[in-house]
């Protein structure tokens, strides 16, 4: 009989919360999983934690390796999956008891590639969730499960790997694996895979919980450093190219340039260097190309609204040196 449900969880210097991460996958409800650890070569002992599980239940296995980054320690994991959906789950976040047992249940339903699910944001600091989707589409979209990815092209506004399961047979059969060494692995991965799913369908509650605010996750690194946001946006144009070749709806083109648009300026703002931030503004000129009738700039904080349409302004026109002195006055008053 093939396992229902793989979980792996990709591991790296977070002793801290493996425990109750592991935990949450040992009292799932289906008790027909394989729980596969990816010990990317930590430093911290938090092997260890994954240990003690080892000698309790058969169903946790360990791999240990050198480190590689997140991409290469999820592909790691899948190489030696053997269930029949696939489920990512970072080693410092944790699950609801029912989500495999949803997962599984779900997809045997509606013969699923992808399965959406939701998501609680997790401020672990004052144990407070909050939702990390919109929740009324997600609703709306289960009810028309299983569907193509272009039928309800908003979903994409949340692109991580871990918020939905996918068919193993699906992965294999479309070659499709996190990209390694690099930041921003989830956003090419996550389309890739949505829009070659021919059905997608949709758990609407709340399985997942995101851990907030932790010191020395990626997206605590990626503010800190440079490297980061120029990566981000490269992965962005390699996903805008992968579309293109795709030929999905302008729907959906529409979604992916205006998501990866809302959040740059901030991005862009932030970068340090002028080298760097020349970069990251030339590659955004890349990356909307001739396409800016499709960027919506509608934001409900209408200063950053106004902030959008200037930086917008700004690209096309090539206002490299207007753009980069107003930041820095603004940031001097």
């Amino acid at each position: 009989m093939q396992t229902k449900v793989s979980i792996i969880i990709p591991i790296y210097n977070i002793k801290d919360y493996l425990f109750e991460c592991i935990r949450s996958v040992v009292l799932q409800t289906l008790k027909d999983v394989e729980i596969i650890c990816v010990n990317d070569g930590s430093t911290d002992g938090s092997e260890k934690i994954v240990e003690r599980f080892l000698k309790t239940d058969s169903r946790v296995r360990l791999i240990n390796k050198k480190n590689g980054g997140l991409g290469a320690a999820r592909n790691s994991g899948f190489k030696v999956a053997t269930g029949k959906y696939i489920l990512f789950l970072d080693g410092d976040d944790f699950l609801d008891p029912r989500a495999c047992e949803m997962v599984y249940e779900n997809g045997e339903k509606f013969h699923s590639d992808v399965i959406f699910f939701g998501v609680w944001n997790y401020f672990s600091h004052f144990d407070y969730t909050d939702t990390f989707q919109d929740s009324e589409l997600y609703l709306k979209a289960s009810h028309s499960s299983p569907f193509n990815i272009s039928d309800y092209p908003d979903l994409m506004r949340t692109h991580s790997v871990w918020s939905r399961a996918y068919s193993r047979e699906f992965l294999e059969k479309n070659n499709l694996k996190n990209p390694e060494q690099r930041f921003a692995e989830d956003m090419l991965f996550s389309y890739k895979a949505a829009t070659l799913a021919e059905n997608v369908s949709i758990i609407p509650e709340n399985l997942y919980f995101y851990r907030q605010n932790r010191s020395g996750s990626l997206l605590d690194l990626e503010k800190k450093n440079d490297t980061f946001k120029l990566c981000y946006i490269d992965t962005a144009l390699e996903v805008r190219n992968f579309l293109n070749h795709q030929g999905v709806s302008q729907d959906l083109k529409r979604e992916f340039l205006s998501n990866v648009f809302r959040w740059s300026p901030l991005r862009q703002d932030s970068i340090s260097n002028f080298s760097d931030f020349r970069k990251f503004f030339q590659s955004m000129r890349k990356f909307v190309g001739k396409d800016y009738s499709l960027i919506s700039l509608e934001h409900k904080d209408k200063n950053y609204q106004k902030k959008l349409r200037f930086y917008a302004t700004c690209l096309k026109l090539n206002l490299l040196s207007l753009y980069f002195l107003t930041i820095n006055l603004k940031s001097r008053i």
